[in-house]
């Protein structure tokens, strides 16, 4: 297990390293009471597949003489901050950070076209905006944007308005049917028929992501 965690490109973000003993996930995840401990990693693990859970239990080392855990959270690997959540009442992950870096390189559940060329997410992570100099010499009429199968978007490139067809607000242009079935738990994207099409959850997640 130790030339497997060297092989790895993160760290863990706690002192908690029973990860790599054999058979040691139990003392390492918290599961939901009465649940195994998958249901305390990431991803699509809870209500059969359908419910995603969004982030990482992970057992704490130590607790103050109120039973509050007191471990030190670590970032995983190199990156640079590009935002600080300060008010736990604004999302689902409490206090948090963004590190850029490995956010870059998720895999593509969908790319959608938006007709709207300001929303704050282009404020807040514009590391993740790429250039296209016909947009930029054009101007801005929307963007095209990649979401991965948790609805993060983690790529956003410019268009101007002679690179749009149609004229919805939003437009779904492609899905990684793979990814799809093997992450279904946002319901984001829907086959109908021989076609695609963005579900009530894609598009509320795009109202709230252009807001």
């Amino acid at each position: 297990m130790a030339a497997a965690a060297q092989a790895q490109p993160f760290q863990l973000p706690t002192a908690n390293q029973a990860l790599f003993d054999k058979g040691g996930e139990e003392r390492f995840f918290v599961g939901t009471v009465g649940k195994p401990w998958t249901t305390g990693t990431f991803g699509c693990v809870r209500s059969g597949g359908w419910q995603m859970h969004e982030g990482l239990d992970i057992r704490c080392l130590q607790r103050d003489r109120h039973g509050e855990p007191t471990d030190p959270v670590l970032a995983t690997a190199d990156g640079t901050v590009a935002y600080i959540g300060t008010r736990p009442s604004l999302s689902n992950y409490g206090n948090y950070l963004v590190l850029l870096g490995f956010l870059r390189n998720q895999k593509v559940l969908c790319r959608v076209l938006v007709r709207k060329a300001d929303f704050p997410w282009l404020k807040r992570y514009a590391a993740l905006v790429r250039p296209n100099p016909r947009a930029e010499k054009e101007g801005v009429a929307g963007y095209e944007i990649a979401l991965n199968f948790n609805g993060v978007a983690f790529e956003l490139i410019p268009r101007a308005a002679s690179e749009i067809k149609g004229k919805a607000r939003f437009q779904l242009i492609s899905v990684h049917e793979a990814e799809c079935r093997k992450n279904p738990a946002r319901r984001l994207v829907a086959k109908r028929g021989a076609h695609w099409e963005l579900t009530s959850h894609g598009l509320n997640l795009l109202e709230l992501l252009t807001y």
